[in-house]
């Protein structure tokens, strides 16, 4: 497997909080490379996982449900920004991750 580039991840998700979070970019920025840190190695077993079918549709997705529900993005949720907002801004991280993790296995 290729190496997944996690700089590029980062700018990634430096973008994307910075469409969704305008005023409040550099708290999101810190959350979500948490959030990465946090999840970065769970993610790309995942990819991993589904890549070499070694687990089924459902399995994939009911793990990466769980994989989201552990993001804890407390910084964020005190500064009284909207829930579908930081579900957003979840679920992108993650779409980033997993997108580099399903390139670098070349799927």
């Amino acid at each position: 497997m290729a190496n997944i580039d996690i700089n590029e991840i980062e700018k990634e998700i430096a973008k994307l909080a910075a469409s969704l979070f305008k005023d409040l970019t550099n708290q999101a920025i810190s959350d979500g490379k948490a959030y990465l840190a946090k999840t970065k190695q769970q993610l790309i077993d995942l990819a991993k996982d589904k890549a070499t079918k070694a687990i089924t549709q459902a399995e994939y997705d009911n793990a990466l449900s769980n994989i989201k529900a552990l993001a804890k993005m407390e910084k964020l949720k005190r500064e009284a920004l909207a829930q579908e907002t930081i579900d957003k801004f979840t679920d992108g991280v993650t779409d980033i991750v997993l997108k580099a993790a399903f390139a670098a296995i070349k799927i």
